[in-house]
């Protein structure tokens, strides 16, 4: 910012004052930009290590998925698969649900 300022030491009081409110704003919006900048890396590398961490952890997930029992991941494939192929199940015979369609059938 000095670099800036120095010229204007050379020139006549006049122009110096004419120029003064012009090289303030000048240095006040560097200096506001440099604070931006600032916050916009940190974020930056916030988000990366977040993303890191997400990473992380769906690896670890799918370890776990793909380290589990055989059973237990083909109950759960042919549960998923089951659900997304089939309409509305019906209702448990001994579901509340399933009585009162008793009595009014009755």
């Amino acid at each position: 910012m000095c670099s800036v300022a120095e010229p204007d030491r050379d020139l006549p009081p006049e122009m110096q004052d004419r120029l003064a409110p012009a090289l303030h704003r000048v240095v006040d919006s560097t200096q506001r930009r440099r604070r931006i900048l600032a916050l916009v890396q940190d974020a930056l590398g916030q988000l990366r290590l977040d993303m890191k961490y997400l990473m992380f952890d769906l690896e670890a997930t799918r370890r776990e998925r793909d380290r589990a029992p055989r059973p237990i991941r083909e109950r759960l494939t042919s549960l998923r698969l089951g659900l997304k192929n089939r309409g509305p199940r019906p209702a448990d015979p001994g579901s509340q649900v399933a009585i009162e369609l008793q009595t009014i059938r009755s």
